[in-house]
């Protein structure tokens, strides 16, 4: 899956022997922190966002070669004039529980930010950005903007969330599984160890990797002595070049 790419570096173990001790259907990552929200409304590191990004898709994204925002969960965005947007969604787009992906949900994550309540990280930013989220059908709302804002369309790359499913749990998602139309979805989810596997209802390319575990290992030593020992795959940055073997 390219999306991995964004999330992790592989570390080179040079001419060093090496057995993997990992399952054939998952990539072990070895992470240098605990994972905290995947929730994007509630993101606080990296690799929150990171992983985030893998569950929780947006209208748009960034290219990876070229940085620029494309089209995503929106098959078109139109702007009607300097302050109002008319987006499109894609056609059956569904989350990874089965549900269809709607204008609606687009509307509440958006809404649900900037309430002032639910104490969302992304409070100040869209409020001062976003005057509100008009549901026109289905598959079609409309963006009112406060005032002109040159980076809309990266804005925009802020996932979607499952309205219903948030709404049941007092707009939260308990014990971290979240609801997303992402190529993963959540399996078990604790703060050190968190399990994802592919989401069957994903529009998109199918991930050629089944399973991604996320294991919290502080030390450098210790992630680099699993890397070479084959119980796990990959790193995220943070163990030194000096530590692996040329």
């Amino acid at each position: 899956c390219t999306l991995l790419l964004t999330v992790i570096v592989a570390i080179s173990l040079g001419a060093c022997e090496r057995t993997s001790q990992t399952p054939s259907d998952t990539i072990v990552v070895l992470v240098n922190g605990k994972v905290g929200s995947i929730d994007p409304r509630f993101l606080q590191t990296s690799l929150d966002v990171k992983l985030s990004r893998l569950m929780i898709p947006g209208l748009t994204r960034l290219n990876s070669e070229t940085l620029q925002p494309e089209l995503n969960l929106a098959a078109s965005m139109e702007l009607e004039d300097e302050l109002t947007w008319l987006i499109t969604l894609r056609p059956d787009l569904k989350f990874s529980n089965g549900k269809p992906l709607r204008a609606r949900d687009v509307a509440y994550t958006f809404h649900s930010s900037m309430n002032g309540a639910l104490k969302s990280l992304s409070y100040k930013a869209h409020r001062e950005r976003f005057k509100r989220f008009e549901v026109i059908d289905e598959r079609t709302i409309r963006l009112h903007l406060v005032k002109p804002v040159a980076t809309v369309l990266s804005d925009l790359e802020f996932g979607v969330i499952s309205k219903d499913d948030a709404e049941k749990n007092g707009g939260r998602f308990p014990g971290g599984f979240v609801i997303g139309a992402g190529p993963y979805r959540t399996r078990t989810y604790h703060s050190e160890k968190v399990l994802f596997e592919t989401n069957p209802f994903y529009h998109g390319e199918k991930p050629l990797t089944a399973k991604l575990l996320f294991r919290t290992v502080r030390d450098d030593n210790a992630r680099a002595l699993m890397l070479v020992g084959g119980s796990g795959d990959l790193a995220q940055n943070g163990v030194r070049v000096d530590i692996i073997d040329d």
